[in-house]
């Protein structure tokens, strides 16, 4: 039998936030990897186009990374907002009820 493990399902709610601020960071546009100042020498443009090649492969992927995290992020959200919600109803139906006063 597999090992069982439990979270708390608002951890799974807050490890779904902190998944869709890690997405949102990797999404960012950062400007610091288009610089290749230095390489406008023509003998040098093979490298600024092999560094170009490169950063369109990482982006891509960084892209398809982000979007995987994000993925990962909202269904961790969605499963903890959802058992919670479970969990409550059946915390409410679980409940006694309290008996009509007959005072009077």
């Amino acid at each position: 039998m597999a090992p069982e493990i439990v979270y708390p399902y608002t951890k799974l709610v807050q490890i779904g936030g902190d998944l869709t601020d890690i997405s949102q960071k990797l999404a960012a546009d950062d400007g610091a990897a288009y610089d290749v100042a230095g390489l406008d020498d023509p003998a040098q443009h093979p490298i600024k186009d092999a560094i170009g090649d490169f950063r369109e492969e990482w982006e891509a992927s960084v892209r398809k990374l982000g979007k995987n995290i994000g993925s990962s992020g909202e269904l961790s959200t969605q499963i903890g907002t959802t058992v919670g919600a479970f969990d409550q109803q059946v915390a409410d139906g679980l409940r006694p009820a309290t008996a009509p006063s007959n005072a009077g």
